[in-house]
């Protein structure tokens, strides 16, 4: 059988799985099995195809970033960002959609995954905005939307692999991704602005200054963060590897607190949570 032939019934297979609603996991598998079976490649060089295309520490940086991720969000760090900014901001045009695409923003360049992104924002986030009147279908499309940026901000995900898969250097991916990325969500700040101009019953009361310093005091660790790992990346200190590692190690420092209250236990399941 020719590569193009097979090369459709692999991408065929996986598609009517997922369509039927197999796991993703299963339906992957399933799609390689049964290109390796119709191709007749011996399963000796299959497994060692496999191997060689995971034995790269570039990889390493996946699981460490979506781990940060993890522990972050189930960490108490992500409400702090939201209402450091939302305290800032939030009585602005736009005002807590606003917050949403700037928070999404920042916590790309912490994690690198947009579900990931879109999955700690929207939690904090989404009730906020129905609760001060957004539209669902608005909130909802607009923390998808803006979890979508994180397939540009560095450290994304998806250019990693991409590098892997191309053998392109990662760090230029990500210079070449950061540009895009905050014209994107400024363009999504404008559109906010716009569509919620006459919602200003949306809009919080104007904090005062010492809320203000309050909640950046608060969140003063997590902010620093994205500036960590992009800082040493473009300034050659860490890999992108190296950075997801110290990403981990961070975030492990800033969560400590929230993590003795509730449990070793709790950690156990974050941790766990996160590489699966």
């Amino acid at each position: 059988m020719d590569v193009g032939t097979a090369t459709l019934l692999l991408v065929g297979t996986l598609a009517v799985l997922s369509i039927i609603g197999v796991p993703i996991g299963l339906s992957l598998a399933a799609a390689g099995t049964s290109y390796i079976y119709i191709t007749t490649t011996s399963l000796p060089v299959s497994a060692g195809i496999m191997f060689s295309s995971l034995d790269k520490t570039p990889v390493l940086a996946i699981p460490f970033f979506i781990i940060a991720a993890e522990i972050l969000s189930r960490g108490g760090a992500i409400k702090r960002l939201v209402m450091s900014i939302d305290t800032s901001i939030g009585h602005l045009p736009g005002g807590l959609g606003v917050v949403a695409v700037i928070s999404t923003i920042i916590f790309s360049a912490m994690c690198g995954s947009s579900i990931a992104t879109a999955a700690a924002i929207g939690v904090v986030v989404l009730p906020e905005l129905i609760e001060r009147g957004y539209p669902q279908r608005f909130s909802l499309g607009l923390i998808a939307m803006s979890g979508g940026l994180g397939i540009l901000i560095p450290p994304s995900i998806p250019l990693i692999i991409y590098g892997l898969v191309s053998n392109e250097s990662i760090g230029k991916l990500f210079e070449a991704g950061i540009v895009p990325g905050l014209i994107f969500g400024l363009l999504l700040c404008l559109y906010v602005i716009v569509r919620t101009w006459k919602w200003p019953e949306t809009l919080r009361q104007k904090a005062t200054m010492t809320e203000r310093v309050q909640a950046l005091v608060a969140a003063t660790d997590i902010l620093l963060l994205p500036v960590i790992i992009l800082g040493s990346i473009y300034g050659g200190i860490f890999t992108p590897t190296e950075a997801s590692a110290v990403a981990v190690v961070y975030a492990l420092v800033i969560t400590a607190p929230e993590y003795r209250r509730q449990g070793f236990r709790r950690f156990v399941e974050v941790v766990a949570r996160g590489c699966v």
